[in-house]
């Protein structure tokens, strides 16, 4: 089940486009930068889910992005009836940016690492809505990694939820799942 972006699809940094995540799996990954998502919808699905967390609200983001000058994506994974069945949000930053930040210039430094050396990068996430899905979790980190192919990341990085009930099955997914 891999993701492609086809040419239309390789936009800039932070604009909307929309990855299909396989036939069989009939979902559509959205991906949404911070002017874009419904902020109180997705932190209304953060709320309610058992795995979420500040770190997956738009409060946070907020944070990232004054503190770090890091810029948020949100990835929305739809099914066939146009229900949100899981959502993800990935930072976009300089790699080295804990460093960075804390040295002189990092206003000019980070936003110039960011363009250089850019990693992706996720907290306790992702969070799926109704039951557990394998294939949900696998169509949203797919998005991410094909997302990062076309920025041409040097690392994508996840620190997924201890709380779930799938968290091992969940980090063999994201071992499978090759960069290239």
């Amino acid at each position: 089940m891999g993701t492609t972006l086809a040419p239309e699809q390789r936009v800039a940094p932070g604009s909307s486009c929309s990855v299909t995540a396989g036939a069989e799996s009939g979902l559509t990954v959205r991906r949404e930068a911070a002017g874009e998502v419904d902020v109180e919808a997705w932190n209304a699905r953060v709320r309610r889910s058992p795995q979420g967390s500040y770190r997956q609200t738009t409060h946070y983001a907020g944070y990232q992005a004054k503190c770090r000058l890091e810029r948020a994506l949100y990835f929305l994974a739809v099914d066939g009836d146009g229900r949100t069945v899981g959502q993800l949000q990935v930072f976009e930053g300089a790699s080295f940016a804990w460093g960075l930040s804390r040295r002189a210039l990092s206003r000019v430094s980070l936003p110039l690492a960011r363009w250089l050396i850019p990693r992706l990068y996720w907290n306790e996430g992702p969070l799926l809505f109704g039951q557990e899905d394998a294939g949900t979790y696998r169509a949203l980190i797919e998005a991410v990694t094909a997302y990062g192919r076309v920025r041409r990341v040097v690392a994508i990085e996840s620190s997924p939820s201890f709380f779930g009930a799938g968290a091992p099955e969940q980090m063999d997914i994201i071992r499978s799942i090759q960069l290239e």
